[in-house]
């Protein structure tokens, strides 16, 4: 039986909600409502030139990642979400936004056979070689 919080938001942003309008707007405002994050990112982790290669776990509609992807931050981007509704939108909202960098897979991410059975860095080679796979290399 899959845990209660893998279905939580199921059914969020489902794609029914909104007219063609409604979903321009909504996604607008979603892509100003990471300022704050972005101007985080831009003043305490980033150097100037940075692109990096970003996983998200739990992205929702994506909405972060395409926002670094606009600011030039981002190289490649992946996000994992469990809802399928979010998932939808995020494909959407992708085409929505010209994204070339960013995507949206829905699996749990403690599924997706990515997590290193150790340290730090077999981490980061896990999630670097996943980009290279999602990118053809």
């Amino acid at each position: 039986m899959k845990h209660f919080n893998l279905n939580a938001y199921e059914g969020v942003e489902s794609l029914s909600r909104f007219s063609d309008e409604e979903f321009k707007h909504y996604c607008n405002d979603k892509l100003a409502s990471v300022e704050k994050h972005i101007h985080f990112i831009k003043q305490h982790v980033i150097r100037p030139g940075y692109q990096g290669r970003v996983i998200e776990i739990g992205s929702g509609n994506g909405k972060l990642l395409f926002r670094l992807e606009q600011e030039g931050l981002l190289e490649k981007g992946i996000g994992y979400e469990v809802s399928q509704s979010r998932c939808l939108f995020a494909e959407k909202f992708k085409n929505h936004v010209n994204s070339k960098k960013v995507k949206i897979v829905n699996e749990d991410f403690l599924q997706a056979g990515i997590l290193p059975g150790g340290g730090r860095s077999r981490y980061q080679d896990r999630c670097c070689n996943q980009l290279d796979r999602w990118n053809g290399n």
